[in-house]
C-alpha cells in the first residue's frame, strides 16, 4: 500500500484486509516480489492453469 491511515471503521478494516490485501498478494501479473539482496523479480502464474489476476485491473476506476 502506498498510503497508511488509521482505520477506525471495522467493516471497512475488515473489507481492505480481506478483499483489497488479498488481491493485492495474489496478484501475479504486475506484482514483484523482493529479493534478500534488494532486487525485484515480477510474479507470474506458477502454471498454465493458475488464474491471471491483476490488482491493478481489479480495482475500479474511482479507487485506483
Amino acid at each position: 500500500m502506498e498510503v497508511l491511515f488509521p482505520g477506525e471503521d471495522r467493516r471497512l478494516v475488515r473489507h481492505l484486509r480481506d478483499h483489497v490485501l488479498d488481491t493485492y498478494l495474489t496478484d501475479n501479473l504486475k506484482a514483484r516480489e523482493m529479493q534478500a539482496d534488494g532486487s525485484y523479480v515480477r510474479r507470474k502464474p506458477e502454471s498454465l492453469q493458475e488464474e491471471e489476476i491483476s490488482s491493478q485491473e481489479w480495482l475500479p476506476d474511482g479507487i485506483r
